[in-house]
Order: structure tokens, then sequence, then C-alpha cells
């Protein structure tokens, strides 16, 4: 009879004894994490602040969140600016509850994958006891995504190709936005080429347009004078652009666009040539860049041509063509020496072909004063 009441006694003090200790064992865990709200996530970039950042947490019925702490890296901070942050709890189901913290990510972060340390306190809703649970939690800092600028002379639809001193041309800066999210407030300054103003005087112009949707691009066309201080080339117009993102968050990006600029002669030709002596033969080379879009058909000197590799030769702006002539020169050499007789081409475009003068080249003896140092001058006929 003694020994069944000790065995009763002890039945007794395992029954209170056994659910208390498995209360109290490491049964809550750690789900999902991210910005936003659970319903709602969103990215979170460099320059954030006060922005929610929730931890989905699983535990027994027996145990009820009482308090969330989250020790931060430097990377990002809680809304206090310190690396302790505190958070609420909400009840999403039975068993499920979302923490939520406000956080911050200071403008000097750079976008990767930072790790916090989680710590929540329960209280067991059968002993009253506190259940401690900790957990790493996963803070991920997704890197801006800025919109991009091209710059166009002329329309999107109809670009053309600047002349140095022609005036005022149409150039249209086509700004893009390649995020997932509209963009407001956009500002853009573009630096311009040397020679190159806008209609006010400025050596720079600022546009601004109110928004442009995800993923899509909208052209801005602004006239500046492309005046007789400029020169053919190529130059790098320097740029800023600034707006504010879906989430009103401010930002600003620098960058750098290239373009060029074309003479107004629609070819700009030079030659390289060999001395020339009565009654040899001469090599020399003709190198033409063209600033047109056309054909060239034909390009003769004024001289028997004993060898040409000319052909038949299609043209774009910026483009560049060289040419080997042999020719034969007279024995007998007149006083000046006579230009290239010229070039003919189909001529792309609206603009009035131009007609250069060809001046005269007085002739130079070479070194050894036998023979004649020959210079050449193209005539531009286009029908």
């Amino acid at each position: 009879m003694k020994n069944a009441k000790l065995l009763l006694l002890l039945v007794v003090i395992l029954i209170g004894v056994i659910p208390l200790f498995f209360s109290q064992q490491s049964q809550a865990a750690v789900g999902a994490a991210g910005w936003g709200t659970p319903s709602n996530p969103i990215n979170a970039h460099p320059g954030y602040k006060d922005v929610p950042f929730f931890v989905i947490v699983s535990a027994p019925i027996t145990l009820q969140p009482q308090q969330a702490v989250l020790d931060l890296p430097g990377e990002v901070l809680s809304s206090q600016c310190t690396t302790v942050a505190y958070g609420s709890s909400s009840q999403s189901s039975l068993g499920s509850y979302v923490l939520t913290f406000d956080l911050s990510v200071p403008s000097s972060t750079s976008p990767g994958y930072y790790q916090g340390y989680l710590t929540v306190y329960y209280v067991n809703l059968t002993s009253g006891k506190t259940v401690v649970e900790s957990s790493p939690v996963t803070i991920p800092v997704k890197p801006v995504i800025y919109p991009t600028l091209q710059a166009v002379w002329g329309t999107s639809s109809s670009p053309t190709f600047p002349r140095a001193g022609e005036g005022v041309t149409p150039l249209t800066l086509v700004v893009e936005n390649p995020s997932e999210h509209p963009i407001l407030d956009v500002k853009v300054n573009v630096t311009l080429p040397k020679g190159v103003f806008s209609l006010t005087g400025e050596k720079y112009v600022c546009e601004e347009a109110s928004a442009i949707p995800a993923g899509e691009t909208i052209p801005i066309t602004v006239p500046v004078n492309v005046s007789a201080l400029s020169s053919p080339g190529v130059y790098t117009m320097s740029y800023s652009i600034s707006f504010t993102n879906y989430l009103e968050f401010q930002y600003s990006h620098q960058g750098e666009v290239n373009t060029s600029i074309y003479s107004l002669s629609p070819f700009n030709v030079t030659l390289e040539q060999g001395k020339a002596y009565a009654g040899s033969l001469t090599h020399f080379f003709v190198k033409l860049n063209s600033s047109t879009t056309g054909v060239l058909l034909s390009m003769i000197p004024d001289l028997k041509v004993v060898y040409t590799n000319f052909t038949e030769t299609p043209l774009s702006p910026g483009e560049e063509r060289t040419f080997c002539y042999e020719v034969v020169t007279p024995e007998t050499v007149t006083v000046r020496t006579r230009p290239l007789q010229g070039y003919t081409g189909r001529h792309g475009g609206n603009r009035e072909p131009h007609f250069p003068q060809a001046p005269q080249h007085s002739e130079q003896p070479d070194s050894l004063g036998r023979g004649l140092l020959l210079g050449w001058e193209p005539v531009l006929s286009v029908p």
C-alpha cells in the first residue's frame, strides 16, 4: 500500500513537470523575412528611412511573443539610428506571428546581404514562464536602379547629324526608366559640347519630366545653337539626373554620353602623296571622311590614271574611306598643279550640297631640285 502511494505521487509529479519541460524547449521557428509587409513586400535601397522590416515566426499555441529585439549590423540601423531595434508583434494565424521593425539604410551602405540577430521573448501560457528564442536573420539591401540617358540629334523618330556652325538644331534627350516602378519629378542637366549653347546662351540645358512609367522611355527635345565656335569631332557630354521613386525617396545620378559634330561640308578630304617627277608615275592616297549619307559614284583626278582601287561606295556620317591612285605625271608640267577634277555622288537628306572652291597650289621643288611636289584639292559635285 505504501509503495502504491509513492508510485501515485511520482506520476502526479511527472504529469506536472513534463509539460513545463517541453514548453521551454526550442520549439519556435523563424520563417520568411523581408521589407514591407508579408502581403506587400518591397525592396530596400541605400537611403531608405523608417521602412518596415518583417519577420514571420511560428510557435506552439502555448507560447506567445512578449518582446522582439533585432541586433543589427552597422550597415542597417533602427529608425533611431542605433544597432538595436525593438519590434511589435501581431498574430497572423494560429501559432504564427509577424514581428515588425522600423529600420533605415544609410546612403553609404553598399548593396548586399547583411545578417542581424533576432531574439524573441515568449511567455508560456501554461506555466507563466518566459522562454527565450534566438536566430540569425538575413537583411537584403538592393542596388538603386537609376534612369539612363541617350542624346540624339534631331528627334528620336527622325535623327539628324549636327554640323559645325549650322545654327539652331534640335537635341533630344532620351530618358529611360529601367526599374519596375515609376519615377517622379525627373530633372535632367546636360553639359553641351564646346561651341554648342542653349538658346539663352548657356553651356548646358536643364529639362524636366513629371513622371516616367516603369520600363518606359520618354524623349525630351530641346533646341540648341550649334554655333560657329563649334568644331567637328567626338565629344563627351556629362549629365546628372535627379528623381523621386515611388516611395518618395529622392536620388540623383551622374553619367556621360558621347556625341559627334560633323563638318558643314558633306566631305572632308585629305591627301597623302609622294614626290612627282615629269614623265613618271606618282602614287597618292585620298582619305575621305563623310559627314553625310549617300553613295560616292566617282572620284577622278585630272591626270591619266594607271591604277586605282576606287569603287562605288556608300557613305554614312563618321565613316572614313581611303583610296589609292597611281597617275602619270606629264612630260611638261605647267606652272600650277591641277586639282582633282571632281567626284560625284548621290546625296542623302534634304541639305543643300556644298561646293568648295579648288585653290591652286604652287609647285615646290623637292630636296634634289629634280621634280615637283604636287598638291591636290577636290571639287564636289552632287547631282
